[in-house]
């Protein structure tokens, strides 16, 4: 990761939890006492909190190892089904956060906007309304696809 120059840089402290915790697996846990002593820094600190992000995102992007945090804990390595759970909840949140915008937009009324935002104001509707209606249709062609699989493990 490359540092951005704001406040002090987290690689060496990223570098020593991964060189410490070297091999995680699916449902590996690792606490937040064990973090702080390695990052050595304090939990519920700033540094603790920018140490443990740097690191999960690093575990992420370059090790394909995604960490769930477990309250007053620490974290867990998820597995691939939990991974797959963990991305339907937020695609479903973005949808529904897009659906919000999109509706916001299609309400605006026209008055007082250049022609530039009303094409922007337009786009942003068919946009919203494109992206929940193919959701609807692949959810149909899932739900329908997972009814074939059931009936043929009954």
């Amino acid at each position: 990761m490359q540092w951005r120059g704001f406040g002090r840089s987290t690689s060496t402290e990223v570098d020593a939890l991964i060189k410490k915790f070297p091999a995680l697996k699916a449902g590996d846990k690792i606490s937040y006492e064990e973090i702080a002593k390695v990052a050595n820094s304090e939990k519920g600190t700033s540094r603790f909190n920018a140490v443990a992000g740097a690191w999960r995102k690093r575990l992420d992007v370059e090790f394909n190892i995604v960490l769930k945090a477990i309250s007053n804990e620490g974290f867990v390595v998820m597995a691939n089904a939990s991974r797959i759970g963990h991305s339907a909840k937020g695609v479903k949140h973005g949808l529904r956060k897009i659906d919000r915008s999109s509706r916001l937009a299609a309400r605006t009324d026209d008055d007082g906007l250049t022609e530039s935002e009303r094409k922007i104001k337009d786009h942003l509707a068919r946009i919203g309304a494109s992206l929940i209606t193919l959701s609807q249709v692949e959810s149909k062609k899932l739900s329908y696809v997972l009814r074939e699989v059931q009936k043929k493990i009954d």
